[in-house]
C-alpha cells in the first residue's frame, strides 16, 4: 500500500485491521501488533514499536501507529520504506 511521499520532519500515521483467519470478522489482537519500517529493499530494520488500538469504544481489531520521519529515526531524502506488521488473533 503507498501511503504518499512525506517529507523528512513530518509524522506518518498507519493502521492495520486484525482478522480472524477463519471467519474473517475484526477481532482484537491477542497482543499489540508490532511493526518493522525497512528502507527500500534491505532486511535491516531501521524503526520498530507497536501499534495501540484505536476508537476501542466504537471498533474492534483497528490499530494505529504516529512515527516520527527525522533522520533520527533512520530516515533519509529520496528513499521509499516498507513497513511489516505482525499480530496474533
Amino acid at each position: 500500500m503507498f501511503l504518499g511521499k512525506i517529507r523528512l520532519g513530518d509524522n506518518l500515521v498507519f493502521t492495520a485491521n486484525a482478522h480472524n483467519a477463519t471467519t474473517g470478522a475484526a477481532v482484537d489482537g491477542d497482543s499489540a501488533p508490532a511493526y518493522r519500517v525497512y528502507e527500500e529493499e534491505a532486511g535491516t530494520t531501521i524503526l520498530t514499536g507497536t501499534m495501540a488500538l484505536l476508537d476501542e469504544a466504537s471498533t474492534t481489531g483497528l490499530y494505529s501507529e504516529q512515527i516520527a520521519v527525522t533522520s533520527a529515526n533512520g530516515f533519509e531524502n529520496n528513499k521509499t520504506y516498507s513497513i511489516y506488521i505482525s499480530v496474533a488473533v
